[in-house]
Parts: C-alpha cells; sequence; structure tokens
C-alpha cells in the first residue's frame, strides 16, 4: 500500500445448482486520502480458467426444460428458499401480479424475501398444466383453508433458456 492505493488477493465463492466454485481474483483499490473513502477497486480473476469452471454448469443448467425450471422454482418457494426461488429467474425477468410489476432479479430476490416468511407457504398446492409451447408452462394453485380454498390463482410461466424471464400471475382462478 503507498497511501492512496492497494491490492487485495481473495478468492471469490459462488454457489450453482448447490456446489461452490471458486474463482481467486485480485483487486486493486484507490482511495481518497483526505476522506479515507473507496474512489474505484479493479478486479482481476482469469477469466479463462473460471469460464472451464462454470460453463458446463451454465450449460446444463440453459437446458433444462421449461416444466423442470419451473418444478424447481415452485419446490423452493414451498421450502421458504427465496434466493433460491430468486435463482431460477434471469436477471432481468419480469413478474406481473395484481399488485403491481417486479422487474430484476434483485427487485425479485427482495420480493420473494418477503414472501417466503408467510407460514402457509407449507400448505401451498399447484398442478402444472403441460405447456403447450416448449417455453411456456402454467400452473394452477391453492392454498387450502379447512377443505375449501382459500385463495387461488394461475401462474404463467415463460421460460428462456433454463431461466423464467416473465411470470404472470392471475387472481382468481375463474372456474374455482
Amino acid at each position: 500500500i503507498d497511501g492512496v492505493s492497494g491490492s487485495l488477493e481473495r478468492v471469490d465463492r459462488f454457489w450453482l445448482e448447490g456446489n461452490e466454485y471458486a474463482v481467486a481474483c485480485h483487486g486493486v483499490f484507490a482511495v481518497d486520502a483526505e476522506t479515507g473513502t473507496v474512489i474505484s477497486v479493479r478486479d482481476y480473476v482469469d477469466l479463462g480458467e473460471w469460464r472451464q469452471r462454470v460453463n458446463p454448469v451454465l450449460e446444463a443448467m440453459a437446458s433444462r426444460s421449461s416444466t423442470e425450471v419451473v418444478r424447481g422454482h415452485l419446490a423452493a418457494l414451498k421450502r421458504g428458499a427465496p434466493l433460491e426461488v430468486a435463482g431460477y429467474f434471469a436477471l432481468d425477468a419480469t413478474l406481473e401480479c395484481p399488485e403491481g410489476k417486479v422487474i430484476g432479479w434483485d427487485a425479485l430476490a427482495d420480493y420473494y424475501t418477503a414472501l417466503c416468511t408467510q407460514p402457509e407457504l407449507s400448505a401451498l398446492a399447484w398442478e402444472i398444466v403441460e405447456p403447450a409451447d416448449a417455453g411456456e408452462v402454467a400452473v394452477d394453485w391453492r392454498f387450502p383453508s379447512s377443505g375449501e380454498p382459500r385463495a387461488t390463482g394461475r401462474d404463467d410461466y415463460e421460460v428462456r433458456a433454463g431461466r423464467i424471464t416473465c411470470l404472470r400471475t392471475t387472481l382468481p382462478l375463474t372456474g374455482s
């Protein structure tokens, strides 16, 4: 460190499909000496090594069927695992529901973090309607209450390259 810059070697860790992948990184930090504020960071990583490790996993994830993606998403939702739920979405995905739109992975992660605090999620029941299109899946869902549906709805998913790109929720499900 020379007073206005410094460097840090570290290992960044990522989890994909339940497995940890690590990559060595080197960061160079510039600091405003008067305020002690970091004013820039330059990160260096061997992208060839990183791609060699994660590309097979990302390719396998991208080849999942739409139904497989939706089943995984719903199972994580029922378990109350918000980051796993959000992990099934594309970075620029949209959720459209009666309350409004949620756009982008960060906002979806926040949305599901709040939603997953609801204890009734463990009672969620659903039926996947066979997709008409390889990239679309519909799910009829309900929250039972004393044998009668308390809430019902339909979720229409658009899935591309193994990720949910759009989810539209309709309430109430007609005909129930």
